[in-house]
């Protein structure tokens, strides 16, 4: 008899001792999505043109995978509704956002704790590539917000805006408090608003009237002591910006994300172009590398480089004790280094690598070439590509001096982005053991051939010694 009790027991309790449940009741004064009440109103806000976005976000309809995660699950549910590539991989060969992909300002295991505020959401959307126009309710107007829903309900295609409100559940007589939820359509003639509820385990989709759902945004938020609102998200007319956080209001790089864009994202740009023009470009070229170089080097974003100046500039002028003589020493032996005559020459004169980007040199491109083109991860990538990272590898082996200074630079590296991270206090958690994450796997090399000989140059140009290490930009 205990035995079956106890079995019984467990079959109500969750994991942690509280009682399970199955969904939710709606309250009083909202309309289930899938209600009698709920397909007529559907029906006539169709035939008034009241669900322009529906069908995009529908197509996209995502439960959100954890109890706090309303946040990052509408995020993902706005984002791939708007067609956005997320130009990393999701599940091999597939690029998909999904919510434990996403870039964050706040690491998205936190989410998992505390939710996201209102400014997070933002930032996390444009970390991921999309313009964010946020309004808080209590900065803006119900009439404003009414022509808002009217005008992103009313899109014919192609569609280009979804919208996201965020609002406090205890105001609808909802359980809980906090929420994100896309809208999906809107009845003009008796004002009700289609919330697309991510918490789909809990409530279903369901009809609001606006004035209520107004309300819902004016209530404030316990953590930010500020009004709830919506945002308006659509494409970032600039490419995605996968590696940066301008959550602090000014350019910084977040550790992890440096070495998820070069050891992925990076890869996997540069690998398309390979597979695409490598076969029929490879006469042209004596190796593999003199073509990877170029290609490889256009696909970092100019956010990158700005900001990996401004972390090396911040070593050399707070930290000259050590910092600064390993950036200087590095610096000097880039010329000396065995693949300068080979850089050289793959771009002829200076002008040439500033085609691709206006501020970068010789020494640039050989620091980002030593320093993280080794990293690349080893799947989903072209064997040529391959190749070329083995070769830059085996060539640090064959300069001890030049290995043992790409490491303390990463080091260096490793210390001012982390602590400089977003300045957002949930990110001081990374550990001085991350020291490792941009080194290259200690995996079997395949014994490779020299790197061509060529000849050295008799000195460098002022212009060409403006290295990135030095934080400085040369002059276009």
């Amino acid at each position: 008899m205990a035995t079956m009790w106890a079995a019984a027991r467990v079959g109500r309790l969750g994991a942690r001792g509280f009682a399970s449940k199955f969904k939710v009741q709606l309250p009083p004064g909202v309309i289930p999505f899938a209600s009698p009440e709920g397909k007529r109103v559907f029906r006539e806000a169709l035939l008034a043109g009241g669900l322009g976005n529906f069908f995009e976000v529908a197509e996209q309809f995502h439960t959100q995978n954890d109890p706090a995660y309303c946040g990052p699950g509408t995020i993902v549910m706005a984002l791939n509704s708007l067609g956005l590539d997320p130009q990393r991989m999701w599940k091999a060969p597939w690029r998909w956002f999904s919510e434990e992909m996403l870039m964050s300002c706040v690491p998205i295991e936190y989410a998992k704790r505390d939710g996201i505020n209102f400014d997070e959401f933002a930032c996390i959307c444009e970390a991921n590539g999309a313009r964010a126009r946020s309004y808080r309710a209590d900065a803006t107007t119900k009439e404003q917000f009414q022509k808002h829903v009217e005008d992103v309900t009313a899109q014919t295609d192609p569609v280009e805006t979804q919208m996201v409100v965020s609002y406090s559940r205890s105001s609808l007589k909802q359980t809980g408090d906090g929420h994100y939820s896309p809208i999906g359509g809107y009845h003009k003639e008796r004002q009700l608003v289609l919330v697309m509820d991510v918490a789909r385990f809990k409530y279903p989709p369901h009809w609001v009237p606006l004035d209520a759902l107004w309300e819902a945004m004016l209530q404030k938020d316990a953590e930010t002591n500020r009004s709830r609102g919506y945002v308006l998200l659509s494409a970032s007319s600039e490419k995605i910006n996968v590696e940066m956080c301008d959550h602090s209001g000014s350019p910084q790089l977040h550790w992890e994300r440096v070495k998820e864009f070069f050891a992925i994202t990076l890869p996997i740009k540069t690998g398309d172009h390979f597979i695409a023009h490598y076969e029929q470009e490879r006469p042209r070229y004596g190796s593999a590398l003199e073509y990877f170089i170029p290609v490889w080097t256009a696909a970092i974003s100019p956010a990158v480089l700005a900001s990996l100046r401004s972390h090396l500039t911040i070593l050399a002028a707070e930290k000259p004790s050590e910092a600064a003589e390993d950036v200087a020493e590095l610096q000097q032996n880039l010329r000396q280094c065995s693949l300068w005559p080979t850089v050289q020459a793959v771009f002829g004169k200076e002008d040439s690598i500033r085609t691709l980007h206006p501020c970068l040199t010789v020494a640039d491109v050989m620091f980002l070439l030593l320093v993280f083109a080794p990293v690349m991860r080893r799947k989903a990538v072209p064997a040529e590509m391959l190749d070329c990272a083995h070769r830059l590898e085996l060539l640090q082996a064959e300069e001890p001096g030049l290995r043992r200074l790409v490491r303390r630079v990463r080091e260096h590296l490793l210390l001012s982005l982390r602590l400089e991270c977003c300045g957002h206090p949930h990110n001081h958690h990374h550990k001085p053991s991350c020291v490792g994450l941009l080194s290259a796997d200690h995996e079997p090399r395949p014994s490779l051939p020299p790197l061509r000989a060529g000849r050295r140059p008799a000195a460098a140009s002022q212009s060409q010694t403006r290295a990135l290490t030095t934080g400085v930009c040369a002059s276009g």
